[in-house]
């Protein structure tokens, strides 16, 4: 019985963290990111459809057209699943990534939107170049690097002043998420302890050094 309810426990973990990767994938980050940035920040105050429309056009850019590369290579053959285990079936992913990535900045800055929402999206960039150059030798977690730039844009609003309603609560509940997909990434054995903690520091060193480039200014 104690076995039983051990492995009952174990199954219910597992299948946790998997949901937790899927929820928190690298690829709806930056969707998330700009929900935060259009819902968190004085941008509140746009027409809420507005601030709708243009979180579902950076969603199809960054999202839904490098998920619909991804099926297509594995319709092809040219990858076994979505979850990318082969780091040589990497490399049209994140060249999609980065494109789709490219168009949400150009989308941005033909907005008009304060330059550090589009700064974010260029830490995605950097971070997906650099992620995939470590990969060459060392599978460095995507996982973990994408929900540490959200980490990051997160402190960075703070630190600017930007959250006008509870910094420090969302600040912590966003280090308790990280934490979550490292851990997730842990048990579902996709990654080292050393290759979660690496990404987590790519992310949030890129993103704060990009961000802090720009201006507070709204």
């Amino acid at each position: 019985m104690i076995t039983h309810s051990h492995r009952d426990l174990s199954h219910i973990i597992q299948r946790m963290a998997q949901i937790s990767s899927d929820v928190f994938s690298p690829l709806l980050i930056p969707t998330y990111g700009m929900a935060a940035m259009l819902w968190l920040t004085p941008l509140q105050f746009l027409p809420e459809p507005l601030r709708v429309n243009i979180t579902i056009v950076i969603a199809a850019m960054t999202a839904l057209f490098p998920t619909a590369v991804i099926f297509g290579l594995i319709s092809l053959g040219k990858v076994k699943d979505f979850s990318l285990h082969k780091r040589k079936e990497r490399f049209v992913p994140a060249a999609a990534i980065i494109v789709g990535l490219t168009g949400a900045i150009l989308y941005l800055r033909h907005a008009h939107a304060p330059i550090w929402m589009w700064l974010f999206f260029i830490s995605g960039i950097a971070t997906t170049l650099i992620g995939f150059i470590i990969t060459f030798r060392w599978k460095i977690s995507g996982h973990t690097t994408a929900m540490a730039q959200l980490l990051a844009l997160i402190y960075w609003l703070g630190y600017q002043h930007l959250l006008p309603v509870a910094p420090l609560l969302l600040v912590s509940i966003f280090t308790l998420l990280t934490g979550w997909v490292c851990t997730a990434r842990l048990l579902l054995h996709r990654h080292t302890l050393g290759q979660v903690f690496a990404g987590v520091l790519l992310g949030l060193t890129v993103t704060l050094l990009t961000l802090f480039l720009s201006t507070p200014a709204i």
